[in-house]
């Protein structure tokens, strides 16, 4: 387990352009994944009305799919985060 002091000695080190890439192409495709399984699979119609913000946010078919973007995607966004020399080792 690394201290903060040793993490800080780091940042120098980190790739920190690899890894803001991969931070905002991780967002869109959170979001993408979000109003894709929000609006677009279960779009509101006159015969579907449109259900309240929060009901439709937290409904499974929303929630499932996200969190599983965001396991994938966050531990991608953290390896961009890292130096090429810890990446080798």
């Amino acid at each position: 387990m690394t201290s903060v002091a040793e993490w800080l000695g780091t940042i120098e080190t980190m790739n920190l352009r690899r890894g803001l890439v991969r931070l905002a192409i991780g967002v869109s495709a959170l979001w993408f994944v979000f109003w894709t399984f929000a609006y677009v699979l279960h779009p509101p119609s006159s015969l579907n009305p449109e259900p309240a913000f929060t009901a439709r946010v937290a409904a499974p078919g929303v929630v499932v799919p996200c969190l599983i973007a965001l396991l994938v995607l966050g531990a991608w966004v953290w390896v961009g985060f890292r130096s090429a020399e810890r990446s080798r080792s």
